[in-house]
């Protein structure tokens, strides 16, 4: 079947006012700021011209600097090792900060000499905080105090992520020797292939160097196709609020309650003996620990999780602590629970501006208090 020209011009006609309304509609979307989801977004805390929250181990040279300059000027800096509630914000609205932000702007009001330096991961399990913390401390930049996030669901996540396992590629092997089975389990990710590089068997090839050549040129010349990613990420976040909104309208009429999956047994003892290493090996170095229950919202439905199995994990969490001179702090009823929502919607691991703020003093005044 032969295409008429009239329908080529037409085709390219199509695209060409695609593109147009397209970077129209989509002029001041971030594609990051809609990554969580339709309603919670992740954030970057900048204090004092400065980055003090770091997510999926980015950007290492600038917190490493931060925790080097702070040194030099006596100022003591906190390693807060956290997932995603240590960012993200639900129900964003323009010059909300995170809880990172707001723990730096209340030690400096306090007058207590201290930096919060934020590390993130998202589901981020033991052993990549471990390999977090093993990281500075192999750089010569170990932190004064640490605050880790214990976050129950999260022991359920396996494996270590390419990013932290290239902070893992600056430790010394024989640094990990004496670490016990999370030594064991982080020498094992050093010892894996990363994965393959991706390559193109049009690499090189005079068309493939045209192809690059005109689409430079286009994106130079053109800024709505210079865009185009941003456009492509508008439609998939429409279309995922298009499912919230469906959800919303369901729950009108009552929705079952969901409970998360059981945190497998094998994972969770996994990561417990990572979580184990770490404090011990930061309390042996004199670093001021502190532990805390992130908060969980409180409903009146039954429990997210198995409510047995996640007590005891903190009880025994809580006991680790005691006998190693760590603080633990349970903040599981912290945060009200309308911070937790968005109209009908609960997000179990986020919550609004007001609950950063209530995590940041709740962690500040335990840090006044050690003082």
């Amino acid at each position: 079947m032969r295409i008429s020209p009239a329908r080529i011009y037409a085709g390219v006609a199509l695209g060409l006012a695609i593109f147009v309304v397209g970077g129209s509609l989509t002029a001041d979307f971030s594609p990051e700021d809609a990554a969580l989801g339709p309603f919670t977004i992740s954030r970057d805390a900048l204090f004092e011209g400065r980055q003090v929250a770091f997510r999926n181990a980015d950007q290492m040279d600038q917190a490493h600097a931060l925790v080097s300059d702070a040194h030099k000027t006596e100022q003591q800096i906190a390693l807060w090792l956290g997932a995603s509630h240590q960012y993200a914000i639900n129900g964003y609205e323009a010059g909300a900060e995170n809880a990172v932000f707001h723990a730096n702007r209340l030690a400096q009001e306090q007058g207590l000499g201290l930096t919060y330096l934020g590390f993130g991961l998202p589901n981020g399990n033991a052993h990549e905080f471990l390999a977090a913390y093993l990281h500075f401390r192999h750089q010569g930049l170990t932190p004064d105090r640490l605050v880790v996030g214990a976050l129950y669901d999260d022991l359920r996540e396996p494996g270590i992520r390419p990013r932290v396992r290239a902070l893992l590629e600056t430790i010394e092997p024989a640094a990990l020797q004496d670490l016990g089975s999370a030594g064991d389990h982080l020498t094992q990710a050093l010892a894996e292939a990363p994965s393959p590089v991706d390559r193109n068997a049009m690499d090189g090839t005079p068309q493939k160097l045209l192809e690059t050549h005109v689409v430079g040129w286009l994106e130079r010349a053109w800024d709505p196709f210079a865009q185009r990613h941003r456009f492509n990420a508008w439609v998939g976040w429409r279309w995922r609020r298009g499912l919230f909104d469906l959800g919303e309208l369901l729950r009108q009429f009552g929705s079952p309650t969901r409970k998360v999956p059981p945190v497998p047994p094998g994972m969770q003892v996994w990561n417990e003996a990572a979580l184990t290493t770490l404090l011990q090996i930061a309390t042996a170095d004199g670093v001021a620990v502190l532990v805390y229950k992130v908060p969980h919202p409180q409903t009146e439905d039954p429990f997210y999780h198995d409510r047995e199995r996640y007590d005891d994990f903190h009880e025994r969490l809580r006991r680790l602590c005691v006998s190693l001179g760590a603080r633990y702090l349970d903040l599981e009823t912290l945060i009200p629970l309308p911070n937790f929502k968005f109209e009908s919607a609960l997000d179990h691991w986020h919550f609004r501006e007001a609950g950063h703020v209530l995590l940041a003093q709740a962690l500040t005044s335990a840090m006044a208090e050690h003082d």
